[in-house]
């Protein structure tokens, strides 16, 4: 089968290379074996394949995507190697069910941001949490390729699918696809979810496609403020650039009061603050999340390198689970290979066992209740910590947070100045700017390299004494790889980057002593605790604040650093001569081999 589509997919990619005609050759196996021969040797094949079209049983929209693909690609390729796909195609027709061809098809394109497609596994956990039965109504606002009610459905009969989204190639794939499942009802619309639902308040279940990066139309953007549905009135909607949580809002509406929802999500959404804040705390508020697995990075590559979370939804929990969020951080799962995270099937026994039995396991799932959720923080993993952590020069090291309760500490934000760093831009870069910039490259491990900094003309009305750095301020890299050094030059004229946040101590701490805590193991852990992000993480500059700073007298703080400053720098005499030690044996062994002449040392 593989031979075949390979060569399928070659001939179509010669119509165009950023498209594969999809939706096209999936519809050629619903046909069937003995109707693509018909039509492959008749005299006016091209008429007799679009009037094929014109009597499927999908919507007219759909059928004329597909005319005008044929079109195209007879056009392209010429009429005989599309009549050679066709017999190709009625080959394996009849050899294969023509679902299990599809499916092979679809899994062999990249078919990038606008197809994709969640594992297998991941519907298994889905499949398992909604527990479909007959009589049941499904419903997806985002339907896409039909992957998630395909994955549903499987052997079902006696139940109803309702699915919209968009009208576009993947509409029309899911419309042929869910073709193939008979003995159930279909309702299918290709609109936007964000425009109308086509339900309201009688599906048993709602389980959605992933669309990740993708942003609102105008037309979305404007018919979402003026819903005639109602659907946002309680919970809001997004910004346009981060839309991810309307779809799940107006679906919802799709529900019955005892419906379950499923919903993948970028980690992002789950902390991030504004308007996604406001939807987080009306969910929270409502107690109908049931569930938030946090998933391994890398789970959906190749298609996207995007950190994802399932949420579950629950409208009717039960009553030792109302008033709690179970959250289930399962990163530290999966087999890792190059082409990506896969769950093995174990893990996916494990994950289906803890989500229906609400089961706490150390490290990877707790019920939280809903009065301790911080700032409507839903992701898993600022919760659920794998206290066991392999730090440099440490190896490795268990992590006890509830120790450090015991000691007496203040927040950082009381007993410093905490600023951010300027954004400056590439074109205001100059040789002879009034300005030098600190940037990650500059942090040479504790300290700043001051000689070298990048310059910026810094005009307007930028306020400089935000980002001026004075002596002996404390500079923590807040993107990427945590990094901190103290800033000792005098110099009035260097400004901090957008890369870092600054820290001054107030006069009751020693900033290096503030400094060399920060490096300590419990910090760093509870620092990388609260990085965000997907492709680039970050360090919130509330979590920043929030560090807690054990009380301890400015004499004592001094003593300490003094004492560690004393011993570290007899340690680096000794590493020195260890060092030189290690050289002059290497030397002696080469000369005894006869190279003692070959190289000298240059004094200088």
């Amino acid at each position: 089968m593989k031979s075949d589509l390979k060569h399928i997919i070659e001939q179509t990619k010669k119509v165009d290379t950023k498209s594969n005609y999809i939706s096209l050759i999936v519809m050629l196996p619903i046909l069937g074996s003995e109707e693509l021969r018909k039509v492959g040797i008749a005299d006016n094949t091209l008429e007799k394949l679009i009037n094929k079209i014109k009597e499927l049983p999908i919507h007219e929209q759909s059928q004329m995507y597909l005319i005008k693909e044929l079109k195209t690609v007879v056009d392209t390729i010429q009429l005989q190697n599309f009549i050679n796909i066709l017999l190709r195609m009625a080959k394996l027709c009849e050899e294969f069910d023509p679902s299990k061809i599809i499916d092979e098809y679809l899994g062999s394109i990249k078919g990038g941001k606008t197809l994709i497609r969640p594992t297998t596994q991941q519907n298994d956990i889905v499949r398992n949490y909604l527990n479909l039965s007959k009589k049941h109504i499904i419903f997806s606002g985002e339907v896409g390729i039909g992957d998630e009610m395909i994955s549903l459905i499987e052997k079902q009969a006696d139940i109803a699918v309702y699915a919209q989204d968009k009208f576009s190639a993947n509409f029309v794939i899911a419309e042929l696809r869910l073709m193939l499942k008979e003995n159930i009802q279909k309702n299918m619309d290709p609109r936007s979810i964000l425009m109308e639902g086509i339900i309201q308040h009688q599906a048993d279940f709602v389980y959605n496609t992933p669309h990740f990066e993708v942003r609102f139309t105008d037309e979305e953007y404007k018919a979402m403020k003026k819903d005639k549905q109602n659907r946002y009135s309680y919970f809001g909607t997004t910004g346009k650039s981060h839309p991810e949580w309307s779809p799940v809002i107006a679906s919802l509406h799709a529900l019955n009061d005892t419906g379950k929802g499923a919903f993948y999500l970028p980690l992002s959404a789950l902390t991030r603050s504004v308007s996604d804040k406001k939807i987080r705390e009306r969910l929270i508020e409502s107690d109908i999340i049931e569930a938030i697995v946090e998933f391994p990075k890398r789970l959906w590559t190749p298609q996207t390198s995007i950190s994802t979370a399932l949420v579950l939804i629950n409208k009717n929990k039960t009553n030792k689970r109302r008033g709690l969020i179970q959250l289930i951080n399962a990163t530290k799962l999966g087999e890792n290979s190059r082409v990506g995270t896969k769950l093995r099937p174990n893990e996916v026994e494990f994950l289906n066992h803890i989500i229906i039995s609400g089961e706490e396991k150390k490290g990877v799932s707790t019920m939280l209740s809903i009065s301790d959720i911080q700032e409507a923080n839903l992701l898993p993993s600022s919760y659920i910590m794998d206290t066991t952590v392999a730090m440099r020069g440490y190896g490795e090291l268990e992590i006890k947070l509830n120790e450090l309760e015991t000691v007496e500490t203040v927040e950082l934000q009381k007993i410093a100045q905490i600023y951010r760093g300027y954004n400056a831009l590439p074109k205001t870069q100059a040789n002879d700017g009034n300005f030098a910039l600190v940037k990650i490259a500059d942090i040479q491990g504790d300290r700043i390299n001051g000689n070298d900094l990048t310059r910026y003309q810094v005009e307007g009305r930028t306020k400089v004494e935000n980002y001026r750095m004075e002596q002996n301020d404390i500079v923590l890299s807040i993107r990427g790889q945590l990094k901190i050094a103290i800033f000792t030059s005098d110099r009035e004229d260097v400004l901090l980057s957008q890369n870092f946040v600054g820290i001054r101590c107030s006069k009751q701490y020693d900033s290096e002593f503030i400094a060399l805590y920060l490096q300590s193991p419990p910090i760093q852990f509870l620092l990388q605790s609260k990085m965000v992000g997907t492709t680039v993480v970050n360090l919130p500059i509330k979590d920043v604040k929030n560090v807690p700073i054990p009380i301890i007298s400015i004499e004592k703080q001094r003593s300490i650093v003094q004492e560690y400053k004393h011993i570290e720098e007899g340690l680096q005499e000794q590493i020195k001569q260890l060092e030189e030690k290690r050289i002059t044996n290497k030397t002696k062994a080469f000369t005894e081999m006869g190279l003692g002449k070959t190289f000298t040392k240059i004094m200088n």
